[in-house]
């Protein structure tokens, strides 16, 4: 196995001047192919991976839904091992029904009830409690109490991308660029968050995936400027 270092990446790109055929990007330097396959998924592919890429900040604020978000392991400092949070819901906060295809998710809670929907099974977790999300699995999380609840969130492996979507979706909260949902009101800025956090909604959602990952394909500029800004 190639060692997932920068160093391992270097020297895989003087290998081979050859190309496969990336079932995603079409025709690619084999070297290439193989750096890809150390990821889950190529959406969730930071720019360019080397130490710039450590995120500029660590704790990030959504002042429209006032959740809290505080990463406290990255991808860049477990060599791509997980990525674990520390995530504030306030009351009446979460998610809907998704899953991810590529990443396990864990959550533990610290302080206050946090729901799991797990499939079609609801758990209330509390403090000290645990609840393991395989892959691929469908799932949300909500906080149905008068209180807010605080958590970890740990995914295996890391993921860059979903790290990036949080500062990314939490400072467009803050520079008041969603709806009163925390929703981006740029299509191409929904269609970024959605590809580079992995997540595959449930129901109707999941009809607009084709569209959502076809405009971040072609959004490529505008998530430079993202990432420079908020990331």
């Amino acid at each position: 196995m190639v060692p997932n270092t920068d160093k391992g990446r270097r020297e895989l790109r003087l290998l081979s001047k050859s190309t496969t055929l990336h079932p995603r990007k079409g025709l690619v330097p084999f070297a290439e192919e193989v750096v890809l396959s150390a990821y889950p998924h190529p959406a969730c592919l930071p720019v360019k991976h080397h130490q710039n890429y450590i995120m500029k900040k660590r704790v990030y604020y959504n002042p429209v839904i006032g959740d809290k978000a505080t990463l406290l392991k990255s991808a860049e400092e477990t060599n791509g091992e997980v990525t674990l949070l520390e995530v504030v819901v306030n009351a009446g906060g979460g998610n809907i029904l998704h899953r991810h295809v590529d990443y396990a998710e864990k959550f533990e809670v610290l302080e206050g009830d946090l729901t799991v929907t797990l499939k079609a099974e609801k758990r209330i977790l509390r403090p000290g409690d645990v609840a393991v999300v395989p892959a691929n699995t469908l799932h949300c999380f909500n906080n149905f109490s008068k209180h807010p609840v605080k958590f970890l969130v740990q995914f295996n492996p890391a993921q860059p991308g979903f790290e990036r979507a949080i500062a990314i979706g939490y400072g467009l909260a803050a520079d008041g660029l969603v709806d009163k949902r925390s929703i981006p009101r740029d299509l191409r800025h929904q269609a970024l968050l959605f590809t580079m956090s992995g997540m595959v909604p449930s129901g109707f959602g999941k009809l607009l995936v084709p569209l959502l990952r076809l405009i971040a394909a072609t959004s490529r500029r505008v998530k430079r400027e993202l990432i420079n800004r908020y990331c």
